[in-house]
């Protein structure tokens, strides 16, 4: 799981000064920053508290042995659980490991300036590398699209 968090700008929060995201990456827009004279320090305080929240979603989300009332808890703060069902983590083994290899082979080697920049590196990896060239235990370690149209 990859979860983001917008750095918003102080005062305006729903103008979007950077984001930050699993692991530690991170993007900030420099020129809204430059242009709204925000101050270092109020980018590392703002950086901080959305650190902080994105810990304590990410905590939420994969305690698998949740109750009723964590999954309340986890309604009141729009915190959506894809589990099947409490503690079945075999529905998410596929996801979780794709999530596992992009940060190693992409998102933890990189930073990107923009967010633009950023999808555009992760849509390339998955359709230009991931799907078409990399091999899956999956898909009985061929490609994708090898997968498909071979026989099993």
């Amino acid at each position: 799981m990859f979860t983001v968090r917008k750095l918003g700008v102080p005062e305006h929060e729903e103008l979007a000064m950077g984001a930050i995201g699993s692991g530690g990456a991170y993007v900030l827009n420099y020129d809204v920053i430059d242009a709204l004279h925000i101050s270092r320090e109020d980018v590392v305080d703002v950086a901080e508290r959305e650190r902080r929240e994105l810990k304590r979603r990410e905590h939420l989300y994969r305690d698998f042995n949740e109750s009723r009332a964590r999954r309340s808890r986890l309604r009141k703060t729009n915190v959506n659980c894809s589990m099947s069902g409490s503690g079945d983590c075999r529905n998410n083994a596929v996801v979780e490991s794709f999530n596992g290899t992009i940060k190693r082979e992409l998102i933890n080697w990189n930073r990107w300036e923009t967010r633009s920049a950023a999808t555009m590196a992760i849509a390339e990896y998955i359709e230009g590398w991931y799907n078409l060239r990399r091999r899956h235990s999956e898909a009985r370690v061929r490609s994708a699209p090898c997968s498909m149209s071979c026989e099993a």
